[in-house]
């Protein structure tokens, strides 16, 4: 939710809500963490492994761009969420769930401080050798090189452009 992401927040809540509907009628068996970032709050945890019918959509309102990009932060810390929660479910003899780390942004990393790129590169590496899938959907910027940078394969990359057509083509996609 990045302050370049401003004149398209419509498109993006659109597009979100619209992901989410299709997510939903595929069945309830899944859960969701979703996650806003920016240099003001860089893991704003909006929603917590929650199922999808319980998944609040987007609006104006929650959905505010603001600040800059520390995407590198973000993604470190997605990372260490998903792996305290699959920490967890081990514990408690809960059966492993897939888990599909989906980023989506406009803008370059220009504002990390705790994770460098080669930090996550290795993380998402290891995480994948465990049967996690990243996949990077970028506009207005290099998305192939950007997430090369921190690891993400090619195939589970896509450049959209920055309006609502662009949007709704990266949702429909990942969906």
């Amino acid at each position: 939710r990045t302050g370049s992401m401003n004149p398209m927040v419509d498109d993006v809540v659109g597009g979100f809500n619209t992901f989410l509907a299709e997510q939903r009628s595929e069945g309830d068996d899944a859960r969701m963490t979703l996650v806003q970032f920016d240099s003001q709050d860089p893991f704003e945890v909006i929603t917590d492994a929650v199922r999808l019918a319980k998944v609040p959509e987007l609006t104006a309102a929650t959905f505010q761009p603001r600040g800059m990009t520390p995407l590198l932060d973000a993604t470190g810390e997605l990372i260490a969420h998903a792996s305290r929660r699959v920490e967890m479910r081990e514990d408690a003899g809960k059966k492993p769930e897939s888990i599909v780390v989906v980023t989506f942004t406009d803008g370059e990393e220009n504002a990390s401080h705790r994770f460098t790129a080669a930090t996550i590169k290795e993380l998402v590496a290891e995480k994948e050798a465990l049967g996690w899938t990243f996949v990077f959907l970028g506009a207005g910027l290099d998305a192939y090189g950007e997430s090369r940078g921190i690891g993400y394969s090619d195939g589970s990359v896509q450049a959209w452009a920055p309006d609502g057509v662009g949007v709704n083509a990266a949702m429909i996609s990942t969906s």
